[in-house]
Parts: structure tokens; sequence; C-alpha cells
């Protein structure tokens, strides 16, 4: 099987190399005509080509050669150097058309690259296939995604103590309007992210298990600048 795996890829990247797309019944017609082996064996090799996402019908892409491209490079790198990112930070910081971005996501998400999740309001989060989420849960992609926004991750950071702060602490120390405190609070208690002490003034703490969360995003991020 991986023979006929490595002459099913050959055949691919010839393909592509003449700016063909991937036909499977064309790949497959090649194929039984250059290999002497069974065509189960060889609908088997194509479907495991396709399963690992090495190969994809319709295109005129490999994933080998999907970072070949300098725009699709550059979308990659920052996902992987920012897991969590959003649409519009990846746009911000290519400063690329909102139409060329989407295609560029589109094929590294088809090419299992990248993943998204939506975790609020239909806005997509991206990661990249390094992130892995069986290691991280849903609440730890979460807390990643509120890791991409600056003055979350400055609430969350001074939660990160165990204390607990008014509105008025977190204007003071952070430098942030009440108005934006207010407003990150909201959604953060009505993700269960943080809570609060009903009394006047009102305290909010962080939920223990979110703040571990935290701190693991915290010493992720450090660990990468240093790499």
């Amino acid at each position: 099987m991986v023979d006929v795996c490595q002459h099913l890829l050959a055949i691919c990247i010839e393909l592509v190399s003449k700016n063909k797309v991937i036909k499977l019944d064309r790949l497959y017609n090649i194929a039984r005509r250059e290999l002497q082996v069974e065509s189960t064996v060889i609908l088997k090799g194509i479907k495991r080509l396709e399963d690992d996402l090495i190969i994809k019908a319709d295109s005129k892409l490999l994933r080998s050669g999907l970072l070949q491209n300098d725009t699709r490079r550059e979308i990659y790198a920052i996902i992987k150097r920012n897991p969590g990112i959003s649409f519009n930070q990846i746009r911000s910081q290519m400063g690329k058309g909102t139409k060329l971005v989407l295609w560029h996501l589109e094929v590294l998400s088809d090419f299992g690259c990248i993943r998204s999740y939506v975790f609020e309001l239909n806005a997509k989060a991206y990661f990249s296939r390094h992130v892995d989420e069986a290691e991280w849960g849903r609440d730890g992609l979460y807390m990643l995604q509120l890791y991409q926004n600056a003055n979350v991750k400055k609430i969350l950071d001074m939660l990160s103590d165990g204390g607990s702060y008014t509105i008025k602490q977190f204007e003071q120390r952070l430098g942030i309007s009440r108005q934006l405190v207010e407003y990150h609070l909201k959604k953060l208690q009505d993700k269960h992210v943080v809570d609060v002490v009903d009394r006047e003034p009102r305290l909010y703490f962080i939920v223990e298990m979110q703040r571990r969360l935290f701190l693991k995003c915290k010493d992720y991020f450090a660990s990468q600048a240093m790499v």
C-alpha cells in the first residue's frame, strides 16, 4: 500500500506541475496503466491520500506545496503564532482584501493545515493544526481566543492572581474606560469565565478552572516567544 500511495502521489505531482486538476477518475486510470496491482488496491490508495488530506479532488494543489505561495505562507504563520486569532485580525495584519484572505483560509482548512471554531456571534477563531483540541479542550481553545483581545487579556491577567476587583479598580490599574471594562466583564460573565460577588461595589473574580486555563495560555505564549 505504501508503494502504491507513493506512486499515486507522484502522478499527482506530475499533474499539478502541468497545471492540471486532480480528477480522481483520471488518477485511477493512469495508475491502472502504470501499476500491476488490483483495482481495489489503487482505490484504497486514493482514499488514503484523500483521508490524510494530502490530495484534494478537483484541485490543482497538493498539501506539500501549499506554503510555496507567499500570501498563504504568511497567513499560516500568523495563525500559528496567534492561535485563536479572528479573521479581522488576520486581514488587518495582512493588509489584503477580504476575498483573497478568505480564499487562502479555505484552502488551508481544506487540507487540514488550520481549523476554525465558532465560540460567539458566528465569529470564527483560527488555529493551526499544531494546537490539539484533545489537549486544550473547547474551554482552552476559547481561552486562547480571548487571549488575542488585548483588553480582555489585561483584565484576565489582573484577575489571574486570584483576587477580586471592582470596575473602578480595573479602570485605574489598566487604563481602560469604564464602558469597555463593563462590556468585557459582561461577556466574560455570560461565558462563565468570571463571576461576581453581588454586593456594592460589585467584585469580579475569575473562575478557578478558567484561571488555570489562562495561566496555561500565558505559559504557552511565553514558550512560543522563546522559540
